[in-house]
């Protein structure tokens, strides 16, 4: 089994170590005899999906994504297609409200690339610390460092429930958004190192779609990943001594 990843301008979307979400897709495909092929594309590149299973942006800075969406908008055609027949995407982050309608750049409202029915207002609020996320695969942890303030549509799924944090908007306690197999999230941390079970959901959606008998992955024993999951939830409550 072959996995194909379009990694999205890597360059400028690693504000967040974002490389660790590729390392940890790459080790939980090989330790499963799965070849997952990473393409790095960068702004001068054409992108072509055609044969793309996976698609993740990263986290970067605000000043980047005026020419990102613009590079993106190119390829609409192809990102609307991708999307139809199942592809998997993953964008955290920054790069999470740039799927919506709208998304800001301080003040400003810039077009998104319209990927999902979510819009996102400026603010002049940073929501920012640990965060920890209720879902149906479990819970979620992560670091939330933004000023935008996400309202999902009726077409999207919230990603999860806060138990801590501020999650889209600060106030309807939801976080993240999914539409079709389009995931995003403003969870960074790097966001996959802690939490296995979302890198699995990931792999086997992208999977499915272009193997219809998949029985879905075997199990991985994920001890230290939960180590460090368990670390983040109790975080609040520990006492740090100099």
């Amino acid at each position: 089994m072959q996995v194909k990843l379009i990694h999205l301008f890597p360059d400028l979307l690693n504000l967040s170590g974002d490389r660790g979400n590729i390392t940890v897709l790459k080790k939980r495909c090989r330790l499963r005899g799965i070849s997952l092929e990473v393409v790095p594309l960068t702004l001068e590149d054409s992108i072509s999906l055609a044969d793309a299973d996976m698609i993740y942006l990263g986290n970067g800075s605000e000043k980047d994504y005026p020419r990102i969406v613009t590079k993106l908008k190119e390829a609409e055609a192809e990102l609307l297609a991708f999307r139809e027949r199942g592809g998997v995407l993953l964008a955290v982050g920054n790069s999470y409200p740039m799927l919506g309608t709208s998304f800001p750049i301080t003040t400003e409202e810039h077009p998104g690339i319209g990927l999902m029915d979510i819009k996102t207002l400026p603010s002049d609020t940073r929501l920012t610390g640990n965060a920890s996320v209720n879902t149906p695969f479990g819970v979620l942890v992560g670091f939330e460092n933004h000023t935008g303030i996400t309202h999902l549509g009726a077409s999207v799924t919230p990603l999860g429930t806060m138990l801590s944090g501020f999650g889209n908007n600060g106030s309807d306690r939801t976080e993240g958004a999914i539409y079709k197999n389009i995931f995003g999230t403003y969870l960074t941390g790097p966001l996959l190192p802690n939490n296995p079970e979302l890198s699995d959901l990931l792999l086997e959606k992208a999977i499915r779609q272009k193997a219809n008998h998949f029985e879905g992955l075997s199990p991985l024993p994920s001890d230290m990943e939960n180590l460090a999951k368990g670390y983040l939830l109790n975080y609040d409550h520990r006492t740090h001594k100099r």
